[in-house]
């Protein structure tokens, strides 16, 4: 875990090695306990610690620095830039890689021997057996810069759902990457330039960059599943995982595909439990992350070793807000009843600790967020830090996997009339009324829907439900719906599930967990995005994700004997977050009431002054206000401010 940088040098403009040097420490927050830098030109690989006595880089080559967090071998072994025995490769890396064990032992039937007990060794040792190829083997996260001596060749990378961040710049014919754009903006010659069209559309409905894009203007991003090659001045780009493709239902039982449902879910969780440093678990109190602590629970019984860094019980971190409607304490103490677990909580809400986390998170994410459960995981994460944990597993990627939201039921419905299994439609119906509170006309209605993406559909309602004149004159003539291209899929579920996997849901979430959890130097792990149980849930057939409206069903089929009754059978879905109404009108009221004086405000170049009053007025005397909007606004202010 860690923050890299390289710099592929293809100009004949002279490379001053403290640029490098400067870049690497400007990621020291994500990399506290070692740090290294090299170049490698025409004469080899040089590394170093300190540019005092180095003189420029005039020839062609690349510069490479590593700000490391410890976690598999913590003696300096481990140290990057890592060079292979023959000095053919160089590597920077920020991730892990699971089962390294697994790709050690196997790599020593090949021939390979190694010096030390880290996942870097073996990951480059991988790429020189088997290339780019290597991708298949690896199960973990990662982001990686390979330099190939011999072809003069760089190899950026990263992992296949993209839980690791990897952004690049071009700069005077030089190519910069970097594990962070703030990074990048060390650079004299890169500005940090907010994109604001897309920042329009975020503030519109709640849609964030697709593809290589990001927020900045100028700042790509190497997309998931994918890494790059560039040899003699050519780019090429190639997809190694596209989970898009699986789309087969597998022929099995139900007690079959629960079994080995819940054979993958704990075997995620144990690789996920390896390392040298203390491993604790986040707790909402809903099903994903309880049942991923049940999961840590069992493997202590049975497998001691393999959970040696957990302690004697599993220390769950949440967040508590008595009185509020997203509360969850009751089912917290649940399962605190019917297994040993240590738990700390936090409760935000001291007054200005919610404004200061906002001006915190905006830094860290560089990126506004959707919702104010950014702030609460950022105080979350300071939690840990206070503790001698240093690795925390979450839920994370089941809801998007399972189905777990209200509104793809529907879906379910309507690919049950459309496969003429009247039944299950009907009882999909039944359940909409009875667990969810609807009615069943209201459940035909919905799953008769023209079945164009669910995505696309509320971008196009949200925009047309919007006054034009909210939006200064610079923008309202290109203020067009934004969505990704369409996925492959075997049905209307399917094809949602794996847009929100893809493109909107899980992209941000796994963004927001890494950005806000290395600002605190504690490493985030989601056992549900492991890419068995990614292909195994793109597998399953409607009904083992969605039945009578009870959705995420063998989820719940798998832990309905292991964990309380008051968790398996709750289906009022309550997202991990903030309360978001109660702080905009609460702790960030000032905070929006200087935003609706707008002088100072950064918005104030996207939005209209008189518009931007006349949502704040709406907002503080509706009864009904729409905060997700208002947050939006809020949390675009606030990144404006940080970075422009």
């Amino acid at each position: 875990m860690c923050g890299l940088i390289a710099y592929l040098k293809t100009s004949d403009r002279p490379l001053d090695p403290r640029l490098i040097e400067v870049m690497t420490h400007s990621m020291e927050h994500r990399g506290p306990d070692d740090f290294g830098m090299c170049f490698v030109g025409r004469e080899g690989p040089v590394l170093w610690r300190s540019a005092n006595n180095l003189p420029e880089f005039r020839e062609k080559g690349v510069a490479m620095g590593h700000r490391r967090l410890s976690v598999f071998d913590l003696s300096e072994a481990g140290r990057q830039p890592f060079l292979s025995p023959s000095k053919r490769f160089t590597m920077v890396f920020n991730g892990e890689i699971y089962n390294y064990v697994e790709l050690r032992n196997e790599l020593i039937q090949h021939g390979f021997h190694f010096s030390t007990d880290c996942d870097t060794e073996v990951l480059l040792a991988a790429f020189e057996k088997w290339g780019a190829d290597c991708f298949q083997h690896l199960n973990g996260y990662w982001a990686l810069v390979i330099w190939d001596d011999l072809f003069k060749e760089l190899v950026v990378a990263r992992d296949r759902l993209g839980e690791k961040p990897l952004v690049y710049a071009q700069v005077d014919g030089d190519w910069v990457f970097a594990s962070e754009a703030k990074t990048l903006f060390k650079h004299p010659r890169i500005t940090a330039r907010p994109g604001e069209q897309l920042l329009m559309h975020f503030i519109a409905n709640g849609s964030g960059p697709t593809g290589e894009d990001t927020f900045f203007s100028g700042i790509k991003t190497v997309e998931p599943g994918t890494f790059l090659t560039f040899r003699d001045g050519t780019i090429s780009k190639t997809r190694y995982w596209n989970p898009a493709a699986v789309s087969l239902p597998r022929q099995t039982n139900d007690a079959v595909a629960i079994q080995e449902f819940n054979e993958l879910l704990t075997d995620a969780v144990r690789l996920r439990l390896r390392g040298d440093i203390r491993v604790g678990a986040m707790l909402s109190g809903g099903l994903d992350s309880t049942s991923v602590i049940s999961c840590i629970a069992t493997l202590l019984a049975s497998q001691p070793n393999e959970s040696r860094m957990v302690g004697d019980t599993v220390q769950a971190f949440t967040a508590s807000f008595p009185g509020l409607m997203n509360d969850e304490t009751k089912k917290v103490e649940d399962l605190c009843r019917l297994t040993e677990i240590g738990v700390h909580k936090i409760f935000p809400a001291k007054e200005g600790e919610i404004e200061k986390g906002l001006t915190q998170v905006a830094w860290s994410l560089e990126a506004p967020f959707y919702s104010p459960v950014v702030i609460v995981h950022d105080m979350l994460m300071k939690l840990v830090r206070s503790t001698d944990i240093r690795v925390m597993l979450d839920g994370t990627g089941s809801d998007e996997l399972f189905g777990g939201y209200d509104w793809y039921i529907p879906l379910a419905i309507r690919d049950s009339f459309r496969s003429l299994r009247v039944c299950e439609a009907m009882g999909n119906i039944e359940g909409w009324r009875s667990k969810h509170g609807k009615s069943w006309l209201n459940g035909v209605q919905r799953s008769l829907i023209p079945g164009f993406p669910q995505r696309v559909e509320s971008t196009l309602r949200s925009i047309r439900g919007q006054p034009r004149h909210w939006y200064s004159g610079l923008f309202q003539s290109e203020l067009q719906p934004r969505y990704a291209p369409a996925v492959e899929g075997k049905n209307f579920l399917d094809r949602a599930l794996k847009v929100d996997l893809l493109q909107y849901n899980t992209p941000r979430w796994v963004n927001m967990i890494d950005r806000i959890s290395m600002a605190n130097a504690i490493i985030s792990r989601s056992p549900f995005l492991d890419y068995r149980l990614v292909e195994f849930a793109f597998g399953l057939d409607n009904n083992l994700k969605i039945r009578n409206a009870e959705t995420k069903y063998i989820l719940r089929e798998a832990k309905r004997n292991v964990l309380p009754a008051s968790i398996v059978n709750d289906h009022k879905k309550i997202q991990f977050s903030g309360p978001e109404t109660h702080w905009l009108k609460g702790s960030l009221k000032n905070f929006v009431l200087s935003l609706r004086d707008g002088k100072d405000a950064k918005l104030s170049r996207l939005l209209r002054a008189d518009a931007l009053r006349d949502l704040i007025d709406h907002f503080f005397g509706s009864k009904r206000p729409n905060s997700s909007r208002m947050w939006r606004i809020v949390s675009s202010e606030a990144f404006l401010r940080a970075y422009s």
